[in-house]
């Protein structure tokens, strides 16, 4: 007789939980730019903010390096729960909102444990208003002359 093991492998669970993350940080980065945009910054601030944070000085090639900071922080966290649900067979996806429920869990649990703590601590010194930091003073106008130049053309 032979038996058969009730171990799935993980490697499905990586696949589709990079993808996952990867997708969900497009989202998530499409909703970010939306935010800038309606607060009057520009859409690719979030990017630009994301970037200084790595400690970089401002130039236009942070965009760039912003944008795929944040899809490799997204793919990376989507390759871990993948992970952890393909390896339990107590949180296999069985349909396509039990799949939702836990993409938006995920988000939720990366926005507490990632994005808030980088929020209160290591953001506000790259943000610091213009009489504290001549960095930030700079790219900020910089960023502004950008934006300006973009909505003249």
């Amino acid at each position: 007789m032979m038996t058969q093991s009730l171990h799935r492998p993980t490697g499905r669970g990586v696949i589709y939980g990079a993808i996952g993350g990867f997708v969900g940080g497009l989202v998530m980065y499409a909703i970010m730019s939306g935010v800038m945009l309606a607060i009057g910054m520009g859409a690719n601030c979030f990017a630009v903010i994301i970037a200084l944070i790595t400690g970089q000085p401002y130039s236009n090639g942070l965009i760039p390096l912003g944008v795929a900071v944040h899809l490799i922080t997204s793919t990376v966290i989507g390759v871990i729960i993948g992970v952890i649900i393909g390896s339990a067979n107590k949180l296999r996806i069985t349909g396509f909102g039990r799949g939702i429920g836990f993409g938006v869990t995920t988000g939720l649990i990366a926005f507490a444990v990632i994005f808030l703590p980088i929020a209160m601590t290591v953001m506000p010194p790259k943000m610091m208003g213009p009489s504290e930091s001549d960095e930030f003073t700079n790219a900020k106008w910089q960023l502004w002359d950008d934006v300006r130049w973009w909505q003249r053309r």
